[in-house]
């Protein structure tokens, strides 16, 4: 008997290198549009992690159905830039001063949600798109001074929009021109 499999490779389909991160306020129903978003600066990394916890039914030894009861989506940008605007969104204090260069925090508060959107271009010109629709800062803060450049990672957890349908509520992921 020969191969069942028929192969179906896409070497253009393999990413390297890292791509753009825009965020923008939070406004319910609303998919961004590439007018309203700029760019938050050089990344070093970024990296998108969904959780997902399933519930299985099982009767008689055999399992019959399997849904996802918790799930979880995360994004971690790792920042090179340390500029206010990239500080503001990770920390979420108050502005003040000068222009606005100064951050004040610390205490129990609110956190604004952010849509984000992030770009990697594949070596075929496809464009790999992650949105999260409502993210907010979490996690621990973190910048270390060296010998060595200086990156800081912020990462946004989503919250489920409201607005979108049912199991639709945290993101996507698109591969288009």
């Amino acid at each position: 008997m020969g191969a069942t499999i028929t192969e179906d490779k896409d070497p253009d389909s393999i990413l390297f290198g890292i791509g753009n991160l825009a965020l923008m306020a939070y406004v319910a129903g609303v998919l961004a549009s590439p007018l309203v978003l700029v760019d938050t600066g050089i990344l070093s990394a970024a990296e998108i992690t969904y959780n997902r916890a399933v519930q299985s039914f099982k009767a008689g030894g055999t399992k019959w159905k399997t849904l996802v009861s918790d799930d979880d989506l995360t994004f971690q940008a790792t920042y090179a830039e340390v500029a206010i605007t990239n500080l503001q969104r990770a920390i979420q204090g108050t502005l003040s001063g000068v222009g606005n260069n100064t951050i004040k925090f610390g205490g129990q508060r609110n956190l604004d949600p952010y849509y984000a959107r992030f770009e990697h271009t594949r070596s075929d010109g496809l464009i790999v798109t992650f949105d999260m629709y409502k993210g907010v800062a979490s996690g621990e803060f973190k910048v270390g001074f060296g010998d060595q450049f200086i990156t800081y990672p912020t990462t946004f957890e989503a919250n489920a929009d409201a607005a979108k349908p049912a199991g639709q509520r945290y993101g996507l992921i698109k591969i288009a021109a």
